[in-house]
């Protein structure tokens, strides 16, 4: 594609070499994850990008103003439109987010006071602290014009009389946010345009290319919380769990089919050639499978899954 530096700097999310032979692991959760950021192949690359982008003088993680841009454009649409597909698929609805127990509301407040307190150091404690009564009053500025939520009074209440307040000012329009694709849409439309009107750029004059896009904290909360609520209701949901673990071991099936002596056979031609390119290299043959399969969509994954382990009947008329 011959991109210029500027426009791969554009994509240089994660300034940071990903380790060799070693596997990321979520210490708190003894769960495996990736790591993020380039690969040793690539480190020339990066240093070269940073040395026209930037200059050689700029100490510390490097992030343009256009990735900082993408990466706040992407939080806004995941945030977004992953809460109006909860809602149409079911998972989630208004009442649902401001009625929630206490113990989840605390657990998800956690979470956004730890990536307030790494983003937002800066700031006085009190600003960037993140508690359930911050929940409450994000949750209701996020619904308050579709829900109505301004006609709830202002004064301290039990959350059970709250809770049944809540219920009966504001259930049929939740009923209607949800079950209306129109109302759905034109709710998402607003959120966007109100946290796209919260972004400020904080301008680097040293190194302008370095200048940061950045949120206000009041609109960081909002998206953070409904990140938190659709990954909570829906990716972490037994529906998708399902359809994952079927996923993931489709993957593995073909992995462990194409890494087999004559397995890589199977690939389509041009990637035939780029394996036997370094015949001997285990490791590259790995690699070059792994990069064949990350570039599947999914129907072509299913698909090439039934062709090669005969779950359907074959044909060489298919073509790759």
């Amino acid at each position: 594609m011959n991109l210029t530096y500027r426009s791969l700097a554009s994509v240089l999310k994660y300034d940071i070499e990903i380790p060799r032979n070693q596997e990321s692991r979520d210490t708190k959760n003894s769960i495996k994850k990736p790591f993020k950021g380039y690969y040793y192949l690539e480190c020339d690359l990066v240093r070269d990008i940073k040395a026209h982008v930037v200059g050689p003088e700029f100490q510390g993680k490097f992030k343009s103003i256009e990735c900082s841009i993408m990466d706040i454009a992407d939080d806004i649409a995941y945030s977004t439109y992953d809460l109006e597909d909860a809602f149409k698929g079911g998972f989630l609805n208004p009442l649902s987010i401001i009625a929630m127990p206490d113990a989840t509301k605390s657990k998800i407040a956690e979470k956004i006071q730890d990536k307030l307190s790494a983003l937002y150091s800066a700031l006085p404690v009190p600003e960037r602290t993140f508690t359930i009564e911050d929940y409450n009053a994000t949750v209701r500025r996020i619904f308050s014009g579709v829900l109505n939520l301004d006609a709830l009074p202002e004064q301290e209440m039990e959350i059970d009389q709250y809770n049944a307040l809540v219920i009966a000012l504001t259930a049929s329009a939740s009923e209607q946010l949800c079950s209306n694709g129109y109302f759905r849409s034109e709710f998402t439309s607003e959120l966007v345009g109100r946290f796209v009107r919260a972004v400020d750029v904080e301008v680097n004059e040293q190194f302008p290319s370095a200048s940061q896009a950045k949120l206000s904290v009041e609109a960081f909360v909002a998206i953070e919380l409904l990140k938190t609520l659709a990954f909570e209701a829906v990716i972490m949901s037994s529906r998708l769990k399902s359809a994952e673990n079927r996923g993931q071991w489709i993957v593995e099936q073909i992995f462990k089919e194409l890494t087999d002596p004559d397995g890589y056979l199977l690939m389509p031609e041009d990637w035939r050639l780029l394996v036997d390119a370094n015949a001997d290299d285990a490791a590259w043959k790995r690699r070059t499978i792994c990069d064949y399969i990350a570039g599947m969509t999914d129907a072509y994954c299913a698909e090439f899954y039934e062709r090669i382990l005969w779950r359907a009947a074959p044909s060489i008329q298919k073509q790759h």
